[in-house]
């Protein structure tokens, strides 16, 4: 609280220009900013009579336009000379203070030097400064005007902008825009010399690393102005602040509350004294020594709990009035509304976070980790009050994995004393990214540690990446986790900047089902670093948290508790000197008292004593960083390629187990897939190295590992579908060589099968039992590749086809027809064969052209998208732009959209299911595009399969495939893993709008037509133009249009040596009259989920019929109603039954019952998302009955039994 005395409000000292949108709580808080704004404002002064003489830099937050800092080796100082045109490069942006023991622990001169007409000045100066704040400590600045010496104090306002790369990373990060009066008498004609040396009060040297800057104390140049009005007249009244801090130190006489007493003057100051009285409290204070000029501050410390009330304050100089004849001087007295400050509770919950490969080699990243688990058990032992939360529980598989058994049982006993806790999630990964079976398996390995060790299971972290998919709160609440905390970094991300979530944390965050949990959103993950420095200092503290619990002082913010969030960046080695600080810290101070926690204490607290007063709020954070996933294209078409394969692989064996009791289910095979898909998500998409140096052996070896992340998860996918196959084509009644076509998804399909078969191969249906038509793909050496349609394969179940001999077909010699348009019942597709692309699509049914004729796209057309940044530049320094980062001040990137050109339709052919198309192209730094247009007979639906070859690039690229509809007021909608997200209703504020991760289809709809698109290999779309940087605080509707974001580099490459990248990107299109969730999610999933298929040969069975099932087809198990599709069919964790997971699609809250059709279920209970039973479920002959939510996840474990002959 600052209350400025009546007398000098005129005449303030300071402007608050940080920007604050009000929302929520934050309405209130907005007011009162408005309210101060217009306290310090000037009235009375004509703002033409001012005139700015000189200024360096912009006040736009930001000290992008001066140099670096001060030489640490050298007393050197720092002479600028107004006029020489490069002020501002020669003015070091940093200016350390005088007790930064990196900075030598002196005082660091800097001087301006200009000159002045050459009478003499008359009137007001004023020095106008923007400083921003981001260590610790904020030191005093001393002004030296030709001789002449005052001293400022600053109280920095938190800042949300993010000015600078130090900004993303800092908590505390402030500004303060001040306009100093000075007395025209200090000026000289001619040259005039103004000095700024940075001054720590009280003078305390320290010797730490903080985060922002190098050591703990000291402010940024944002800019600095000089003015002068020739006509006012010089202040010479008094200014008095009178401030409860939020300490409240342990003295002798008991807990006091200190207060801070700032009297400014305008001209000289004699010094003096102070008398403070409260009601019957009263308490004196000397005021400083003499000055010419600016302010002098006192510290109070008085009773701890006084009520609130008038506080008056009496001043007397400290010698006699020469104008009242040498008499004492008369007390000059005011009085103030004065509140005592919030008695703060801050919950310390001490983590180092976890990159998986970003900082190292990951087997050396362990070996760190393991090591600080080591030094760990030795603070814990030392230090009972002591907590420690594991940023993942990867830390803990690793370290048990690389110490003894004798050595790591000593974890169980601190566990049970409460020391340990852990995040629930296995590693940080994008959680819109992560499909919904991975977001529970990345719960698993934790939940193993609590039943093995008994670490707690309550709560979930996202360290580092910035912002949450709107499916967390469901996949936790699922799993019985309550506690939800994000330490976003904010880099290339906006969430904090624009939605002030830090300071509107806690709140209930509701998911799409309506499930809770209590979430704290916090301005990045190593906050003692930020606010304290390490080894943490209490003088750094001291600075740091004031500045920290600023933020929370608004009066709307109820909770008397706040989260300090983590202590390290990720992967050093950690010596815990955190332990002790706080120990020390309590010692000296009752408030703010820290109080070392796990997360979940902290959410304990508040939820027992401020959980009814929270807001609850729905929406996603979106997929900031996700756009890492384009960088790596072919890694993430085979990754996602295995979110879909592994559910399929892990059914069918789940399945056949089932069938047969004698099978085992490879679970230590199936741990592995999960674990390589899962770690594929985590957040480091590399190495920090990447930009610079991208074809080094660490760089491109790390970049490497990650691919061969989703190679390794591939192979042993397919093993495992193999083995499911075998074992499912022995239990069928067939005999000879057969083709087994299986269908993973609860509902009979159809679909395109492609095998390879030895020429003159026959197929027969035997269901049908008709002969099969196949289709000629390609043929060497003896065999072919051959497709056929499998039409009407049985939910989860199977077709048998019967392997014979025909008249050998070859490839079609095909001629390039002259007609370019192509049409079934549903469609008329017409065709742009010079782009490879299409020009128009009709649906019939609808009566209305799908896209639009105006745009300058075409329909699944390939873009090439180039600029900001050269192949030697890379968008670094000069430069750099709003594509690469979301600073204010940089411009927007020059792009340039190359389309292709010179090309030609290949073929259109009339196959035995539909048509099939094929165009070729080439575009800019892409010397091939081809491009296969599908069109079923019988189906509502276009497919588009597109092979490229593009240059990967050191300059800056993008590609694109573009989708412009003919949508009027365009819906937008793209499916998360357990719903659909509006953007332009269920985005946070903040949240990422410059591209978003589709699980399986983004749609489009007006009121007459909804048009959906899946999208396959490539995760990211942008929703109305390509990605600009724009980095805006909500989403926009810019036009109907929707960009497939295929490829880009815009972080650094990672193409690990490739100069050429051979690409596949495939998408399916359907419409309809209007947005149906239920049908968009199962056309969603049939084209992510392909059906599988295996040659059963005469090696695998002995001959004559064998098997129990049916020798042509049929169903294992059918779910319903519809709107449920299954997510999961698995063997149980502990090895009793199995686990079934069901997924509500359409919002509506019904009864399911899921039935197996060859084995009977005995047993079934509902569990949640870890496998821990909850109550029984009833089972009779039909299957398991049971009720689901909207767009719940429901877990269900079974027991079976094969059903007799």
């Amino acid at each position: 609280m600052k209350i400025m005395s009546g007398q000098m409000a005129q005449a303030p000292t300071a402007l608050d220009y940080t920007s604050h949108k009000p929302t929520c709580r934050w309405r209130q808080f907005g007011v009162a900013l408005a309210a101060t704004w217009s306290v310090l404002a000037w009235p009375g002064q004509s703002p033409a009579a001012e005139q700015v003489l000189w200024q360096m830099g912009q006040f736009d937050k930001s000290d992008h336009e001066f140099s670096g800092s001060p030489d640490t080796r050298s007393n050197r100082l720092v002479v600028v000379r107004i006029g020489s045109g490069e002020e501002a490069k020669r003015w070091p942006k940093f200016h350390p203070g005088t007790g930064n023991g990196a900075f030598g622990g002196r005082a660091h001169r800097f001087s301006l030097v200009f000159d002045l007409p050459d009478q003499a000045p008359r009137g007001v100066f004023y020095l106008e400064l923007g400083l921003l704040f981001r260590l610790p400590r904020a030191p005093a600045l001393e002004l030296e005007i030709n001789g002449h010496r005052g001293r400022y104090y600053f109280n920095p306002a938190p800042m949300f902008d993010i000015g600078d790369t130090d900004d993303q990373f800092n908590a505390i990060r402030s500004v303060e825009r001040r306009k100093i009066v000075l007395p025209a008498a200090f000026f000289n004609p001619g040259e005039n010399v103004l000095g700024f040396t940075a001054i720590d009060d009280p003078p305390i040297l320290t010797h730490n690393r903080a985060v922002g800057g190098q050591g703990d104390s000291g402010f940024f140049y944002d800019a600095v102005a000089l003015s002068q009005d020739s006509q006012a007249m010089p202040q010479k009244g008094l200014e008095i602040s009178l401030t409860p801090t939020v300490f409240f130190p342990k003295t002798a006489k008991g807990v006091q509350d200190e207060c801070e007493l700032i009297v400014g003057f305008p001209s000289s100051w004699p010094g003096g004294s102070a008398r403070v009285t409260l009601g019957r409290v009263s308490w004196e204070a000397e005021i400083a020594e003499p000055a010419e000029f600016g302010e002098a501050r006192a510290s109070f410390l008085l009773p701890a709990n006084l009520p609130a009330g008038k506080a008056r304050v009496e001043l007397t100089e400290a010698r006699p009035d020469p104008a009242a004849g040498g008499l004492p001087a008369p007390r000059r007295t005011w009085e103030f509304d004065f509140t005592p400050a919030k008695q703060w509770k801050i919950f310390y919950a001490p983590n180092e976070h976890l990159d998986v490969g970003y900082t190292d080699y990951r087997a050396k990243v362990a070996e760190v980790h393991a090591r600080n688990v080591d030094d760990l058990m030795k603070v814990l032992a030392g230090h009972p009050a002591y907590r420690f939360n594991l940023d993942g529980s990867w830390i803990l598989e690793q370290w048990l994995d690389l110490r003894s058994p004798r050595y790591t049982a000593q974890i169980t006993s601190h566990a049970r004393a409460g020391q340990i806790g852990m995040n629930a999630f296995y590693c940080c990964p994008a959680t819109e990214y992560l499909s919904l079976e991975e977001n529970f398996r990345n719960l698993y390995f934790s939940k193993a540690m609590r039943e093995r060790y008994g670490i707690p299971f309550d709560f979930a972290l996202i360290s580092d990446v910035p912002s949450a998919s709107w499916s967390v709160p469901s996949v936790l609440a699922a799993a019985g986790v309550r506690y939800f905390a994000d330490g976003g970094n904010q880099h290339r991300a906006m969430l904090m900047a624009h939605g002030h979530w830090n300071v509107r944390s806690p709140f209930w965050w509701e998911g799409p089902d309506g499930a809770r949990v209590l979430a704290w959103f916090s301005s990045h993950y190593h906050q003692l670093k930020a606010v304290a420095g390490l080894p943490p200092a209490v003088a750094s503290a001291k600075g740091g948290l004031r500045r920290f619990l600023r933020a929370y002082e608004d009066a709307a913010y109820q909770p008397d508790a706040v989260l300090l969030y983590g202590t390290e960046v990720e992967n050093l080695p950690t010596d815990y000197d955190d332990a002790s600080f706080v120990e020390r810290w309590n010692a000296e101070f009752e408030y703010p008292r820290l109080i070392t926690c796990r997360f979940s204490e902290f959410f304990q607290y508040m939820e027992a004593h401020f959980g009814r007063m929270l807001p609850v709020v729905r929406g996603t954070g979106g997929a900031y960083w996700a756009d890492n996933f384009g960088a790596l294209p072919a890694a993430t078409a085979r990754d996602r390629a295995n979110q879909s394969r592994v559910i399929s692989a892990e059914t069918l064996a789940s399945l056949t187990c089932m069938l047969d009791a004698k099978l085992r289910f490879p679970q230590r095979l199936d741990h592995d897939i999960w674990r390589n898909t899962i770690l594929y998500s985590e957040h480091n998409f590399g190495t920090g190295r990447g930009a610079n140096q991208p074809e080094s052996d660490e760089v491109t070896r790390i970049i490497r590992e990650t691919e061969n992340w989703t190679a390794e998860a591939g192979a042993e996918i397919d093993k495992l579908m193999r083995l499911g196959m075998s074992q499912l084509a022995d239990r069928i009644q067939t005999e000879g060589r057969n083709l087994i076509v299986f269908n993973p998804l609860p509902w009979r399909r159809d679909g395109l099968v492609t095998f390879q078969a030895d020429v003159g191969t026959a197929l027969t249906n035997l269901a049908a039992g008709e002969p099969v038509t196949l289709e000629v793909l390609a043929e060497q050496d003896g065999y072919q590749t051959l497709r056929f349609r499998a039409e009407a394969v049985p939910a989860l179940g199977y077709h048998v086809y019967r392997f014979g001999h025909a008249p050998a077909r070859h490839l079609r010699e095909l001629t390039t027809p002259g007609n370019n348009v192509v049409e079934n019942h549903f469609y008329k597709v017409s065709l742009d064969p010079a782009r490879a692309a299409i020009q128009s699509i009709y649906d019939k049914e609808l009566g209305r052209e799908l896209l639009d004729p105006a745009s300058p796209y075409r329909g699944n057309e390939y873009l090439f998208v180039s600029g900001g940044g050269t192949e030697s530049g890379r968008g670094r320094g000069p430069e750099n732009s709003r594509l690469l980062d979301t600073f204010g001040w940089l411009p927007a990137a020059e792009l340039t959209v190359h389309h292709p050109e010179g090309g030609v339709l290949g073929a259109i052919e009339e196959t035995p299911w539909g048509w099939r198309i094929r165009m070729t192209a080439s575009a800019e730094h892409t010397p091939r595009i081809e491009a296969e247009i599908l069109l079923p007979n019988n189906e509502k639906r276009i497919e588009l399969h597109n092979q490229v070859q593009v240059d990967l690039l050191y300059a800056k690229q993008a590609s694109y495939f573009a989708f412009p509809w003919a949508i009027s007021d365009p819906v937008f909608r793209y499916d998360i893993p357990n719903g659909f997200v509006n953007p332009a209703k269920d985005l946070l504020q903040g949240g990422c709008s410059d591209w978003f991760i589709a699980q399986q289809v983004v749609d489009v709809a007006d009121r007459g037509a909804s048009v959906s698109l899946a999208t396959v290999e490539a995760p990211l779309v942008c929703l109305g133009d390509i990605f600009r940087g724009r980095w805006a605080a909500q989403f926009t509707n810019r036009s109907p249009a929707v960009f497939s974001y295929a490829l880009n580099n815009y972080w650094s490459p990672k193409w690990a040596g490739k100069k050429s990248g051979d690409l596949s990107f495939s998408y399916v299109i359907t419409s309809q009259g209007r947005f149906d969730p239920v049908a968009a999610a199962r056309f969603g999933r049939e084209a992510r989920c392909p059906l599988e298929v295996a040659e059963l040969k005469l090696s695998d069975k002995l001959p004559g019929l064998r098997g129990k099932l049916p020798p042509t087809e049929a169903s294992l198990g059918t779910l319903a109603p519809d709107n449920l599709v299954l997510t999961a069919l698995k063997p149980a964790e502990d090895g009793h039954g199995q686990v079934l997971r069901l997924l509500e699609t359409g919002g509506q809250e019904c009864d399911g019952i899921f039935q197996l059709a060859f084995c009977r279920i005995t047993v079934a209970r509902a569990a949640d998302a870890v496998e821990t039973s909850g109550k029984p479920l009833p089972v009779d002959a039909a299957g398991v009955r049971f009720h689901i939510k909207p767009y719940q996840a429901l877990t269900l474990r079974l027991v079976t039994k094969e059903r007799g002959p």
